[in-house]
């Protein structure tokens, strides 16, 4: 008989990552793995993972990972859901819902306020079926830094991928001009680690009406400094001597050769327009830097003005024509367990959310 419950993390780990390979048809990297469920700052000191066995066998795992948020100005826990896996053996016997189910109840009686995740169209209805609700689509906004290497690396031909590039380059790039009519009193610090005089009122720019992760000194050193795979860059935007933008970015060499930047996080002081143009500006020259071929940022859920700027500097939205096609959905889903924090803000209005990629868990 299946038995679904709680089981200590480390002494499951090697299972788990077995589970990982069997279920998704490719390997898990341990430290990355470790770094996500037992690293994470808010895992209890010797965590556990929710598990469905038979026989003795892990057979099904439900893990999460754990967040602060603020749900407008109260403070919540909050548990993302990842690498939820189902032996193929044991796929279509219900197993993905049950888990669910507990987790639910495990997660309330342990005072979480919501489960949010990033679904696909396969584990999609399995979640609606446990009460989750889809909030929105990730929009993913791009912009192309250098089109040769793109072309390149897809038409496989030196001279046509050169002549694409030039076309595209002249059609969608263009070098960003120097920015004009802004103050100038604006200024940047940049930094590989957590600096601790510069960063430890970052939290206080969020939107204070909206859902936003806490950005406090231990989410940022676990999330970023002590990653297992990712170097990230923290860049900190002062007007004069205040604080007004935040930001970090990345750059990864693919395997297609292609080198690609992330804007993976950001939040300007009462989301004024001006620092947002002067942030983007300074995450694109750092990226271009970088050696990035093209960069992106989430635009989930997102301010209509700062879509607009986005939009002028050339970025394109991956879920509209002619890019869609080469797109795979993923969708935005969140379900309130404490309904007491219903009175708080509406968390099925996809305008609640000031989402960025430091939400999720895979970069």
């Amino acid at each position: 008989m299946i038995e679904v419950k709680l089981v200590k993390y480390r002494q499951a780990e090697t299972e788990l990552l077995d589970l990982f390979r069997a279920s998704f048809n490719r390997d898990m990297n341990p430290d990355f793995w470790n770094w996500k469920h037992a690293g994470n700052y808010l895992s209890p000191v010797d965590p556990e993972v929710i598990v469905a066995m038979d026989k003795g066998r892990i057979v099904g795992a439900r893990p999460f990972m754990f967040v602060e948020m603020w749900l407008g100005e109260e403070k919540i826990k909050a548990a993302q859901h990842v690498d939820t896996m189902v032996h193929p053996e044991y796929q279509g016997k219900g197993l993905f819902n049950i888990m669910g189910q507990y987790s639910l109840e495990y997660l309330k009686e342990n005072g979480y306020a919501l489960s949010y995740g990033f679904s696909n169209t396969l584990s999609r209805r399995g979640f609606l079926k446990q009460g989750y609700r889809v909030i929105g689509p990730l929009d993913f906004m791009f912009k192309v830094l250098r089109s040769r290497n793109m072309m390149l690396r897809y038409l496989k031909n030196e001279l046509l991928g050169s002549l694409a590039g030039t076309c595209f380059d002249r059609v969608f790039v263009k070098k960003p001009k120097a920015l004009s009519g802004l103050p100038d009193t604006f200024n940047f610090i940049t930094a590989d680690q957590y600096i601790i005089e510069e960063l430890k009122d970052v939290d206080a720019l969020r939107d204070r009406k909206a859902i936003n992760l806490v950005r406090n000194e231990k989410f940022l050193r676990w999330r970023y400094d002590t990653h297992p795979h990712f170097k990230y860059k923290y860049i900190v935007l002062k007007r004069k001597e205040e604080l007004v933008g935040y930001a970090v970015i990345s750059a990864r060499k693919e395997g297609s050769g292609l080198t690609h930047g992330l804007i993976l996080d950001f939040l300007v002081k009462d989301n004024d327009s001006d620092c947002f143009r002067v942030l983007q500006d300074k995450c694109y020259k750092e990226l271009d830097q970088l050696g990035c071929d093209y960069m992106n940022i989430w635009m989930v859920c997102q301010l209509n003005q700062m879509n607009k700027l986005l939009k002028r500097s050339r970025f394109r939205s991956v879920v509209k024509f002619p890019f869609k096609k080469h797109y795979s959905d993923h969708l935005l889903d969140a379900i309130l367990i404490q309904e007491q924090m219903a009175e708080l803000i509406n968390i099925y209005d996809k305008e609640s959310w000031r989402l960025s990629a430091a939400f999720s868990d895979t970069r």
